[in-house]
């Protein structure tokens, strides 16, 4: 299982998140199989401005877990990516937050991501798109019931 937390707090922000994924799908090594709802939220980390408005996409993909960054940062790139400060607005926001059982810590990528159980704009969609899983020695639904509930669902389906 390969979960992508995709986010986007520059209008229009909808747009961007379906642009998002519809260059993943349009991939070749990357099938897009489950999208999570629509959540809106207030901004995390103290830096961006903006509401986001943030899903999760459960894919299938045949490579390695760097070779996925790049990519997604490539997708975050040609979308109008610009990385001016750490958490601020942004067009689109592509984050690897679970690829399959691995656990990766370098300078590039931490898997599971380094703030998945800390990020209500995370867990919610998440559990929309899959069961019951362990992360990081407790359930989703811990996770669930430990986060801020201050999310609202802007939309049941993105396409």
């Amino acid at each position: 299982m390969i979960i992508l937390g995709i986010g986007s707090s520059i209008d229009p922000k909808e747009k961007y998140i379906k642009l998002a994924v519809e260059h993943l799908n349009s991939h070749e090594k990357i099938t897009v199989k489950k999208i999570s709802r629509v959540y809106r939220t207030s901004a995390w980390g103290g830096v961006a401005k903006n509401e986001f408005l943030n899903i999760c996409v459960d894919i299938e993909f045949y490579g390695l877990a760097e070779e996925l960054l790049d990519i997604t940062q490539e997708i975050e790139h040609n979308l109008g990516r610009v990385r001016k400060e750490h958490w601020g607005d942004r067009t689109i926001d592509i984050d690897i937050l679970l690829f399959n059982e691995e656990k990766i810590d370098t300078e590039r990528l931490t898997i599971p991501h380094k703030y998945l159980t800390e990020r209500n704009f995370a867990i919610y969609p998440l559990v929309d798109i899959v069961d019951n899983i362990v992360i990081n020695n407790n359930s989703l639904y811990f996770w669930k019931e430990h986060v801020s509930k201050e999310i609202e669902i802007y939309k049941d389906k993105l396409l």
